[in-house]
Order: C-alpha cells, then structure tokens, then sequence
C-alpha cells in the first residue's frame, strides 16, 4: 500500500502528545483525591457569594488576582490553617436601630461554602411553618400563612380564635454559642456524607464561636452606638454568647437553633405557629390553653437554651382586632401594608427627590419606587399606591410618570411625547 509518510507521522506525533496528557489529567486527578476540600468546592462558593454583588468595592478588590486568591484560600480551608479575618461594624438606623457586622469578602465565601453543604440538611429538617432566608418562604408567605391560620382556625371567621404573638429579647445576643456549636456538630455527624465532613465541623466550628468585636473595623462614629440596648450589641456580649447580624450563616444557625422551640409549641398542641426568625404568631381556638402554656415556654427557653421571651412583645388578643407581623396587618377578610412600611417608603421617596436622586440615577429610583409599588400590591393597598404616584408628581421632579393598571407600575421619563 503506497503512502507518503504523512500518516505514519502524524502518529508518531498522535502518540507522542496523547501519552503525556493522559498522565497529567491522571496526576491531577490523583492530587486531588488527596485533599478533602475540592478545589472546584471553593469555586462554587465564590459565584454563589458574588451572585449579584460583582460591582460591590468587596467583590471588585478580591477578583483583582481572583484565581490566586481563590487557591490559596482552597488551601487554607483543606490544609486546616484558615484564619478569620478582620470584620467592619456599623449601625444602621432603619426599620430599627442594629448593629451589623460584615464580614472580610473571602470569610463570606467560606460562609457560602458551610451553607452549600448545610442548607440542604436543613430544608429538609426544618419545620415548614419557619419562613425566615428559606427559599421560597419569607415575610409575604408568613404573612399569608397566619391569614390562612386565622381563617381555618374560626372556621371563615365564624367562631372565635385568639392569636399570641411573641419574640425573643435580644435573640442574637442571648444565643449561647457552645450550645449551638454541639447542635450543629451533633447534626453534622447524624446527617451529613461528604467526605469533606470534618472540614465541614471545622469550618462551623470557627464562625459559630468567632468574636467579631475583638477583630473589627467601626465605620459609624462611635456616637451612633448611643441609645443602642445592650442587648443588641456584641460589644457588651462575653466571648461565648451572641452571633453576628449581618453574617448568612448567622441567619441559617438562628433557624436552625429556634427549630427546638417551634417543635416544642407544636407538640403541646398549638400547630399553628408562623416564625420568623424570633417574632412568632400563633392562632389557637383555646385560650385557656394558651395562658396555661406560656409559663411553660418561658420556662423551657430559660432552662433548655438561656433565652428570654420579651416581657412587653408577648400578649394575646381576639382574632377580630388582627395582628402586626413582619411588614403586614392581618385582619378577617383582609391585609394590610403596616404604617410603619407605609411611612419609611413614602419618607425614602421624598428623601430622594429632595436630594436629586431621581435625576442622578433615575433607574435606581423607578427600581425604588416599583419595588415598594410591587410590595403594595400583594394588600390592599390602592391609597398607597397612589400616594406614591402623587408624591412624584407633587414634587416636581421632572419626571412623567406612566402608571400601569391601579397604579401597579411607574414608568419614568424626563421627556413627554404626545
């Protein structure tokens, strides 16, 4: 068979290049069998962290040199030497007055990271009546469920039912961290598979009993922390007691911690009971019931988990005079938009036509201004809406307003056109 050499080349060539990439993909395959922590594990937490954050000065400063960092960080986390780093305290005053920590950017990747592993578990250990940072749940779905539990509970507001509603004072302040630390390693070990496993108990481990305020930046003028309780700030916390708002696994682990309440309230025969985070509303046709019952959670918190239900936040009262919770007004046959949301998005609105906002960045304020138009229209809310509509027009702003049906969407122009 005649041929001019070029095939019997090209596999030498063929043979000489496929040899050595099969054994490097083979090398690389067998270093990374020898670490816990998959390098690609790390990768994953870090696009889940800078979801929707890529333009925050964070995210901008660690992608500088990204691939570098992200490395060493994997390095850090499988090798054991992670170290937590320096956070930044501030307060903000609205819709209450809190102390918030933020975490370094990479010690929020490692946040991500837990809860990658740890938030499934979750989903499918906790109760369905708890509606705080779960997907698919939060305040509009708890509002909800409570107007569901009113309307079942009398039967369409034919029979009387009573509601109790109460919270935790100072709830991430008072948690105890080692109690909480020896759930979760419990709940680790009963639960999860990965190989990763003692990374994973390590990792949780370091952030649960991590002191923030002993490793901090204050970016508010210390006068700002004037009038703050002391129960809401870490400041005044020992070094085993209180997380850090601010942090996502400090919203997981106060989910998690406060499952053991909601499990006990429902088997002493009070199912329905609405959480969110510490704030609690349960609908019961038994009032008796009820008052026999709160001495009993009030003790159990103190002695099981050292907290407190607040003495001025826990009353109870007929279904007919409704209930305040998260962000809504749940009456029979009907709910609300809460003043306190009505005055904060009205008073942000003015804020920022007085200031120029609405000219400045007219896209932040039309998304400004549809977010709370887009939040009315789960209530009845119609004045709102057009109180919003007409604080626009009212100002001056320069802007023409296009408003959709019931006043259910602004579209915002500089220029009219017939």
């Amino acid at each position: 068979m005649n041929n001019d050499g070029n095939a019997n080349n090209n596999n030498k060539y063929n043979e000489l290049t496929a040899v050595p990439l099969a054994e490097l993909i083979r090398a690389d395959m067998d270093k990374q069998s020898r670490h816990l922590v998959p390098l690609g594990s790390v990768w994953d937490a870090y696009y889940d962290c800078v979801k929707n954050k890529r333009n925050t000065m964070n995210a901008m400063t660690f992608n500088l040199d990204l691939e570098r960092k992200i490395r060493r960080l994997w390095r850090e986390i499988d090798g054991g030497t992670y170290a937590i780093g320096r956070s930044i305290a501030f307060i903000v005053e609205h819709p209450v007055k809190r102390e918030v920590f933020a975490a370094d950017f990479r010690d929020r990747i490692v946040h991500h990271w837990i809860c990658l592993r740890l938030i499934p578990l979750f989903e499918a250990y906790l109760s369905p009546r708890m509606f705080s940072n779960r997907v698919g749940k939060g305040t509009l779905a708890a509002i909800y469920n409570v107007a569901f539990d009113l309307y079942t509970q009398t039967d369409g507001y034919t029979r009387d039912a009573w509601i109790w509603k109460f919270d935790i004072q100072g709830f991430f302040m008072s948690i105890d961290k080692r109690l909480l630390n020896t759930k979760l390693q419990s709940f680790i070990d009963e639960r999860y598979e990965g190989a990763d496993k003692p990374v994973l108990k390590r990792l949780t481990e370091q952030v649960v009993m991590h002191c923030p305020q002993l490793n901090c930046v204050r970016k508010s003028v210390p006068s700002a922390w004037d009038g703050l309780r002391a129960d809401k700030s870490l400041f005044n916390q020992d070094e085993w007691h209180g997380l850090a708002i601010g942090n996502l696994t400090s919203q997981l682990f106060a989910n998690f911690l406060l499952f053991d309440m909601v499990r006990f309230i429902t088997d002493h025969g009070l199912p329905c009971i609405t959480q969110y985070v510490d704030d609690c509303v349960v609908v019961a046709p038994d009032l008796d019931a009820v008052k026999t019952f709160i001495p009993e959670l009030r003790a159990w918190l103190r002695d099981a988990m050292g907290l407190r239900l607040h003495p001025r936040k826990c009353y109870i009262q007929h279904y007919q005079k409704g209930v305040s919770f998260v962000g809504g007004i749940i009456r029979p046959h009907r709910v609300y938009v809460s003043k306190r949301t009505v005055r904060r998005g009205l008073a942000k609105l003015n804020w920022m036509l007085r200031t120029g906002v609405h000219l400045s960045d007219p896209e932040g304020f039309q998304a400004s201004v549809n977010s709370y138009l887009g939040l009315a229209q789960h209530f009845r809310a119609y004045k709102f809406r057009r109180r919003i509509a007409d604080t626009i027009l009212a100002e001056r702003s320069g802007l023409y307003a296009f408003t959709g049906g019931c006043y259910s969407m602004e579209i915002l122009k500089t220029q009219y056109h017939d």
